[in-house]
């Protein structure tokens, strides 16, 4: 009998979107004799790192991709050229999302009125949060899919002579690309983020009121 030739794996498709890490919200500690006071520690912001001073909350994002290294195969000679098999292909997109807010020490012993101002000012501060959460896997998604599109599938593609000049180019040029797509994306993020906390003026205008 004849030879069998073992198929080569296909690689397998990226996602249609990225890697989307929700972290539970982590609360720090804010004290207060009552509510009011207690707002304003939250706002002065002493205690939490992670976010800016004077600021209550805020939603930090870690958006990290993996393009892979512009490394090539061989190159085997079919009817219209050469079909080069890239060695490297792993295109991700990933972004870990956690939102930070305070947590008042003295809101179990408070009257009821002074709960309710606290669960108020909560309540609009969780809500300008999720926008920010809403704009980071949109455009980690969007990010992803563009990044597909700019690396197809497949881990073959054809060049004309198969010279190895000819092949470097051609697969750097590919991961050039990507690596374009990814910084676009995150400058995108970036401006989106900071037009949300304009439009809202840092949440003090309700995201329901604004297009974002």
């Amino acid at each position: 009998g004849g030879q069998q030739q073992q198929a080569e794996e296909p690689e397998p498709p990226p996602p249609p979107g990225a890697n989307i890490i929700r972290n539970p919200d982590q609360y720090y500690d804010v004290s207060g004799n009552n509510a009011a006071e207690a707002i304003n520690n939250a706002k002065a912001n002493k205690v939490n790192r992670q976010c800016d001073p004077g600021f209550a909350g805020c939603t930090v994002v870690r958006m990290t991709n993996k393009v892979g290294s512009p490394s090539t195969g061989r190159a085997t000679k079919v009817k219209n050229g050469y079909r080069v098999t890239e060695n490297t292909f792993s295109p991700r997109v990933s972004a870990e999302i956690t939102v930070y807010l305070p947590k008042w020490t003295g809101y179990e012993s408070a009257s009821n009125s002074e709960k309710a101002a606290w669960d108020n000012m909560m309540a609009s501060l969780k809500d300008h949060e999720d926008g920010h959460v809403d704009i980071a896997i949109q455009e980690a998604n969007r990010t992803a899919q563009d990044l597909a599109k700019a690396l197809p599938a497949s881990r073959t593609f054809i060049v004309k002579n198969g010279t190895v000049n000819e092949i470097t180019a051609a697969v750097t040029a590919r991961y050039s690309q990507a690596n374009k797509v990814v910084a676009d994306g995150w400058s995108r993020w970036y401006a989106r983020e900071k037009n949300y906390d304009v439009i809202t003026d840092h949440g003090k205008i309700p995201r329901s009121s604004v297009q974002y």
